[in-house]
């Protein structure tokens, strides 16, 4: 599991994912979603090269949202195949069909 981050406008990061999104690739991303989820309130995430995901996975995606919609702010993600939509569907996450709408649903 690889992770990437970018700055977009208007104070947004771009979170850019790659790789299986499974209990054998949370660990490579769980401390950095940690402290991005502490320290940011506006989150895209770029899933468009997750190869497959499973609970372990959406926890984690799931839990940075989580500790960034308690402090008020938004977390959208975008880039979704069929397969990894479904399995974030249980996350409670906002899925957006591409990165504009992400970005227009996270302000």
């Amino acid at each position: 599991m690889e992770l990437k981050t970018e700055e977009l406008d208007n104070k947004i990061l771009k979170i850019a994912l790659s790789g299986a999104l499974d209990a054998s690739g949370v660990g490579d991303i769980e401390m950095p979603f940690t402290v991005i989820s502490s320290k940011r309130d506006k989150v895209v995430i770029d899933v468009s090269g997750v190869s497959s995901i499973d609970a372990a996975g959406a926890g984690v995606i799931a839990k940075a949202a989580d500790a960034v919609n308690n402090k008020g702010g938004k977390v959208a993600i975008f880039g979704a195949s069929d397969a990894v939509r479904e399995g974030l569907a249980s996350a409670g996450v906002v899925i957006a069909d591409d990165q504009a709408a992400a970005v227009a649903a996270v302000g």
